[in-house]
């Protein structure tokens, strides 16, 4: 479902096999670094393949339909924001998109 969800988020920019591949790189590096690690090593791919935007929105709605977007995770969705180029501003809004409070 997430791989399906991601090629349509990124209109067909981003395909299976390479977010099956991105997936694996980043559960592999989960267990090996820490969330900034991981954080920038997402949004370096996510700048890389031109999409910032449609990586982090996607992940915010994950994290708020999960039961809210707490302060942890806005600060991680920010870092990987950051490291895909966006500024605070951007991912502040693209939170708010997905009805997540100011934290």
């Amino acid at each position: 479902m997430l791989v399906k969800a991601i090629e349509i988020l990124s209109t067909g920019a981003v395909i299976e096999w390479e977010v099956e591949s991105l997936l694996e790189g980043c559960e592999s590096r989960a267990k090996a670094d820490g969330a900034a690690k991981r954080a920038d090593a997402v949004g370096a791919k996510l700048k890389t393949l031109g999409q910032p935007e449609a990586g982090v929105l996607f992940a915010a709605f994950v994290a708020e339909a999960s039961g809210g977007i707490d302060k942890s995770e806005s600060s991680v969705l920010h870092a990987i924001g950051k490291a895909a180029g966006l500024t605070k501003q951007k991912v502040t809004a693209l939170l708010k998109k997905v009805g997540a409070k100011e934290s």
